[in-house]
């Protein structure tokens, strides 16, 4: 897994350089995973760090967390001034995806997921091995890999160790033709035995300020955090632009000039900011309210195809 430090001058210029980005297009296309250290500056990830540690602390107040995996998926902030252009418009990011899935990439989904401090959980939990999306045409339609069609845009909000339960990746998994079995599938423990020893596992260790971009057909799991910090990343997802999937990303009224890029198309839905209570999203579910993410949105910015 290839780490690319990210130098003064790529920063000040937004951009980063040839040499680099064909090393990172090259990690994506030999393991399906590369980091990009320094790319948002320490002090907006620690601000929008505390603000999500401090939400997670209310909602344990009120209701009980991680009772069945140390993974919980709590939504960032959606209104400002907690919304930033360093993380959602992430120009590394952006440049890496865009050689990689083409002209015209979009993102219709940001959450985070987090993994609860060890004195939360009855014992240390794996998640199961997995992968988010499925081969583009699995076999018998197609025998060789395909190119990539969804990537994930990680960003750690603390330093991802592997004492913290940094997410384990099995590189190279996202060449895999075969059809995506799930835990408890019989073809599930076949398939991870064939893998086991072809596939480096590694841990997707990468200190705050960085950004992760993973090939969302890369198998992977949520590792124990055998601290006593909460560890907590954000996920965004950007799509190849012929591929079109029937979901949005609901903010806050007042956000939506922040949607206006020259090349990263984002769906949006814009509600009431009273909506999204630190806990929104388990307090809709337990109304039998719609899922705010599954709408058809409304397209900003990018390149209009």
């Amino acid at each position: 897994m290839v780490r690319i430090k990210i130098t003064k001058a790529e920063i000040a210029a937004q951009s980063l350089t040839d040499e680099h980005l064909q090393s990172a297009l090259a990690s994506m296309d030999r393991d399906g995973v590369v980091v990009l250290e320094n790319a948002i500056p320490v002090d907006i990830v620690d601000r929008l760090g505390d603000k999500m540690r401090d939400d997670m602390a209310a909602v344990k107040k009120v209701r009980s967390i991680a009772e069945k995996s140390s993974n919980e998926s709590l939504a960032p902030p959606l209104n400002h001034p907690w919304v930033f252009r360093e993380i959602c418009y992430n120009e590394f990011a952006i440049q890496v995806t865009e050689a990689l899935l083409g002209n015209g990439v979009y993102w219709n989904f940001y959450s985070s997921n987090s993994v609860q401090a060890n004195e939360m959980l009855e014992g240390h939990k794996v998640q199961n091995l997995h992968a988010d999306a499925k081969p583009l045409f699995p076999e018998p339609m197609s025998n060789y890999p395909t190119p990539a069609h969804m990537v994930a845009v990680n960003i750690p909000l603390c330093d991802f160790t592997e004492e913290n339960g940094a997410t384990e990746v099995w590189l190279g998994t996202h060449k895999e033709v075969r059809p995506l079995y799930w835990h408890g599938h019989e073809n599930y423990k076949p398939l991870l035995a064939k893998w086991q020893d072809r596939a480096a596992i590694v841990q997707m260790t990468a200190p705050r300020s960085s950004v992760v971009v993973r090939d969302m057909r890369v198998y992977h799991r949520g590792m124990p955090n055998q601290t006593n910090q909460l560890r907590q990343m954000l996920a965004i997802v950007h799509s190849a632009p012929w591929l079109r999937v029937r979901n949005s990303m609901p903010f806050a009224r007042g956000t939506e000039d922040f949607f206006q890029h020259p090349k990263l198309e984002a769906h949006c839905t814009f509600h009431d900011p009273a909506v999204f209570t630190v806990d929104w999203r388990y307090e809709r579910d337990q109304q039998g309210l719609p899922d705010l993410c599954r709408t058809s949105g409304q397209s900003y910015g990018g390149l209009q195809i």
